[in-house]
């Protein structure tokens, strides 16, 4: 509906613009030809109108894109048209960063000498610019580079650098990657102690900030350095850490499909619990068996022979018992992610029908705008759209999102609805004591209340409507009171039985079904409450939206 839109309004600069966010879009959701195939129409419209901004812009869309697919020689030629236009457009960082990028392409295409040349150019102009993150990145690669020549001395020098400068600027990301590829460094050399101290620290600072892909590829890296340290309990932790949360992101099952598993799981917890309790219970008369043959040692001579003798056989035993249990550990760990996964799929199946929703209620305003004739309107419309369309795609991917992020897509969505209905004022406000970056909610759970009080309680109101966003956080809950002054409850219901076609609120009913959900895998569950609001005669005078929401502790 967008595209068409964009067509009719006869701007090729705004449809190419919409035909690379549809890319992003496209690529973001893995279909990676539809992808292509936008960007290129964006290209060609850029080159059309000479727009080297979106040109540059989109070929490195292009390029990320053949990048995810290994197509690594056709990334080096879009990363160098970019390369091209910034130095045309005498736009340094982004110069910088295009020539890290063709550097990168190299590697991976294992033409090491090109690579080490051009990402020297790279560092020096990004060193010019004081580009902290492209310093990262370059010596991150300088690593990768010196590590694939087997010049160890070289890779850990780089890597280290790199890491440093991360942790200096608080680029978490970047400081966790170089530490990781620190870690796989020093088991490369049995330094496994190393190994494990820095790969433990970015396992735990990937937690944190919730990094799934980190954790899960530390985790995996932990199982691997327990594993030979022969601290057998510790790898399967970690093992589970990282299948777990593998399992969770991948998971794209039906809702069916998602009860069943977890029904199933429900039957075999039980055996899981006992199973794991044998098992703990083994290893324990393991420990004790080799401990009362060293005591055994010390008796005579013709005691000592037939000790070390008995010995070498409980050894033998021992291995194969070990063995044993560890391939009972691995099926065990398959039963334990069932749970999981049935309550995130079914997570995934609700949001994946509620964001539809919400864009189908956006899309319908700005048709409202190209309708009637405001071209301002609609130009500033659909550009409040395509930010909000990336935020709502970023949020769809993720469990949980911080308050900072929440806030500005909530902002976004009103700003669009107000310019529909610019009876309706909107205020919201947040306490001094919340930091906005490290409290974490899930994620697309307060937009379709706010939805559901514009669209039910304040549309239908004749004068002028206020809504209130408070966010407050007592004793470790993050308060949050969406108010309105609108028609009220009551009201709103008469008016929808009264529609040819009822609009009953999905968004609430969804929402509803995804706490429960939610509050499967939680300790302190999240509540929601809605107050209706009465004045001294008994009229309705609007309605209030309370969700409390514990905020995790990760540390």
């Amino acid at each position: 509906m967008l595209l068409a839109i964009a067509k009719k309004s006869n701007d090729e600069t705004t449809l190419a613009f919409v035909l690379t966010d549809l890319g992003y879009a496209y690529n973001s959701l893995g279909d990676y030809h539809s992808a292509i195939t936008y960007n290129l129409k964006a290209l060609k419209l850029f080159e059309k109108h000479n727009d080297l901004d979106g040109l540059e812009r989109t070929c490195f869309a292009i390029g990320r894109i053949f990048d995810t697919q290994n197509e690594f020689e056709k990334a080096k030629e879009y990363y160098k048209k970019c390369e091209n236009i910034a130095t045309k457009l005498n736009n340094e960082g982004r110069q910088a960063l295009a020539l890290h990028s063709v550097a990168k392409s190299c590697f991976q295409l294992n033409e090491l000498d090109e690579a080490l040349r051009i990402n020297t150019k790279a560092l020096a102009i990004s060193k010019k610019i004081s580009s902290k993150n492209t310093d990262i990145l370059c010596y991150k690669l300088f690593g990768n580079i010196y590590l694939k020549n087997k010049q160890m001395s070289l890779a850990k020098q780089n890597l280290l650098q790199a890491a440093t400068i991360a942790k200096a600027t608080h680029a978490e990301l970047f400081y966790i990657k170089a530490n990781y590829e620190l870690a796989k460094i020093f088991v490369q050399v049995n330094q496994l102690k190393k190994a494990e101290i820095i790969a433990f620290e970015s396992f735990e600072i990937s937690k944190k900030l919730n990094y799934p892909n980190e954790i899960i590829n530390i985790a995996k890296l932990l199982s691997a350095i327990y594993a030979q340290l022969n601290m057998f309990e510790k790898a399967y932790t970690f093992t589970t850490i990282a299948t777990t949360l593998n399992d969770s992101i991948n998971n794209d099952k039906t809702k069916n499909l998602a009860l069943k598993e977890e029904f199933n799981y429900k039957n075999q917890k039980q055996e899981i619990k006992i199973e794991k309790l044998n098992q703990q219970k083994q290893i324990s008369r393991l420990e004790a068996n080799r401990k009362n043959l060293y005591i055994y040692s010390i008796i005579g001579a013709f005691v000592a022979i037939l000790i070390i003798a008995y010995f070498f056989f409980r050894r033998f035993k021992d291995k194969k018992e070990n063995e044993i249990l560890l391939q009972k550990l691995d099926d065990a760990q398959l039963l334990l992610t069932a749970e999981r996964r049935a309550s995130e799929s079914e997570i995934k199946a609700i949001k994946s029908q509620m964001n539809p929703h919400f864009f189908y209620n956006a899309l319908n305003s700005i048709q409202g705008f190209i309708y009637s004739g405001q071209k301002e309107n609609a130009a500033k419309a659909l550009g409040l759209f395509s930010d909000l369309s990336r935020a709502v795609l970023e949020s769809s991917r993720n469990t949980e999102i911080c308050l900072a992020d929440e806030i500005e897509l909530l902002k976004n969505y009103l700003a669009l609805e107000t310019m529909r209905l610019p009876k309706i004022k909107f205020e919201i406000f947040t306490n001094n004591n919340i930091d906005l970056y490290d409290t974490l909610l899930p994620a697309m759970l307060l937009q379709p209340l706010v939805e559901n009080a514009i669209n039910h309680g304040l549309a239908n109101k004749n004068d002028d409507a206020i809504l209130k966003i408070n966010f407050n956080i007592l004793d470790d809950v993050l308060l949050v009171e969406i108010g309105d002054n609108g028609i009220g409850r009551k009201a709103a219901g008469v008016i929808r039985n009264r529609m040819t076609k009822k609009s009953a609120s999905f968004s609430t009913t969804a929402n509803m079904s995804r706490i429960e959900l939610l509050n499967l895998n939680r300790t302190e569950k999240i509540e929601q409450t809605i107050i209706d609001k009465y004045n001294n005669n008994n009229e309705p005078t609007g309605t209030c939206v309370q969700i409390k929401i514990p905020i995790r502790n990760d540390d």
